[in-house]
């Protein structure tokens, strides 16, 4: 196919979806862009909880954690016959979008949240011990643990646990006319600790801000070369790659599975900004952020380590209590990113929200009523043991 018919094509497939995006939000209904998920990639959903050994059970939940870019940056070393030791993959980072591997110290926090809620599952307690070598410094991650995991009989399930495998990341528009209740973002609001305040906002001219906001830092981070190549290299475009691969962005199913094995739809194509392929892009993310009726956010005293941890682990329980009632929530925190080009917009994002130094607002979601969507791809859990006894994990 010539450039320009190619163009053309491109133009008209994807402007397609990008207009029953745009439709879908104005009549207030949930229309899913995003396909369903090969099933080797998604074997880990329906495989969680088996096994013999306690902390392969434990595990098996905790692979499903939500974390930055699908990256899933968990490795973990068996210690003895009860212990588990978890670090940083330090292979799968975002050295552009995250530079101080924030958001992956916060994936970090989702993992140990989900793996104390699975070993509930599994009938045992699991007690954590963050940087039991010392914390990371603020310039990254290294080499030391970020916790020791210790399984005990005697646990007993926590009511959350039972949504792990239910919870999704809702990467669609919502429906802009239904907002949660004030009697639901109560409830949502009620998990705040001492340690991760959690605050939200269905209040129209305040969403209408935010939304704004939320789509200007999106908007940076596609027009800013490295960082939206970052998240172009992380795409798995078409089945053959989401089952390859298991992790990154997925993108396939339908008519995208023809342009994929046709070359139409190429990592060089969606990151080509004169492309329709880059405009539609955007346009699809301005259709998400429009079908945004409410918003949620997590912040804490600090932004120690230790302060990423908690944010992690209550946005888990978060994410978990809004599958429970109902809900979808998709993150969306490209404004809380640190690095230049975003610090001007980043700024009045914090303004809005009312945040001073040195609290630290460490994620931001959307929050409503969604489209049923495939669970996201995820790896083996086996592949997550670096070191020490193998376990039979095998899915």
């Amino acid at each position: 196919m010539a450039p320009t018919n190619r163009r053309r094509f491109l133009k008209w497939t994807l402007g397609g979806f990008a207009a029953l995006s745009t439709a879908a939000v104005a009549g207030g209904v949930g229309i899913s862009l995003i396909p369903n998920v090969p099933a080797v990639a998604i074997a880990p959903w329906r495989a969680a909880g088996q096994g013999r050994d306690p902390r392969e059970r434990a595990l098996s939940y905790a692979a499903l954690a939500p974390n930055p870019h699908n990256l899933q940056s968990w490795l973990i070393e068996l210690v003895g016959e009860d212990q588990m030791r978890l670090f940083v993959d330090r292979s799968r980072l975002l050295p552009e979008t995250d530079p101080f591997s924030r958001q992956i110290v916060i994936g970090q926090g989702c993992f140990l949240e989900t793996l104390v809620l699975g070993a509930g599952l599994a009938g045992y307690r699991a007690e954590v011990s963050l940087f039991p070598q010392g914390s990371f410094s603020a310039d990254g991650v290294d080499h030391r643990p970020v916790a020791d995991i210790r399984l005990s009989a005697g646990g007993s399930a926590d009511p959350l646990a039972a949504a792990i495998t239910l919870r999704r990341s809702v990467k669609e528009p919502f429906d802009a006319k239904r907002p949660p209740s004030d009697g639901q973002l109560r409830a949502l609001t009620a998990l705040s600790t001492a340690d991760v305040r959690v605050e939200a906002t269905a209040a129209a001219d305040r969403v209408a801000r935010l939304r704004g906001l939320l789509y200007e830092g999106m908007e940076i981070e596609t027009r800013l070369p490295r960082t939206f190549l970052e998240s172009v290299k992380l795409m798995r475009i078409g089945s053959k790659e989401i089952a390859q691969h298991r992790d990154g962005i997925d993108i396939g199913g339908g008519m995208i599975e023809v342009l994929a094995r046709t070359g139409i739809i190429t990592r060089e194509a969606l990151a080509d900004p004169t492309s329709s392929g880059f405009q539609t892009g955007l346009d699809l993310y301005k259709a998400m952020t429009d079908g945004t009726p409410a918003l949620i956010w997590l912040t804490t005293p600090a932004n120690r380590r230790e302060d990423q941890i908690a944010a992690g682990r209550a946005y888990q329980r978060l994410a978990l209590s809004v599958t429970q009632a109902g809900l979808a929530l998709h993150p969306m925190s490209q404004l809380l990113q640190e690095y230049p080009e975003m610090a001007g917009a980043q700024q009045r994002l914090l303004a809005e929200l009312g945040s001073k130094a040195p609290e630290r607002v460490q994620m931001i979601a959307r929050i409503g009523y969604g489209p049923t969507v495939s669970p996201a791809p995820r790896r083996d859990p086996a592949t997550l043991i670096a070191a020490g006894p193998k376990l039979s994990m095998a899915f």
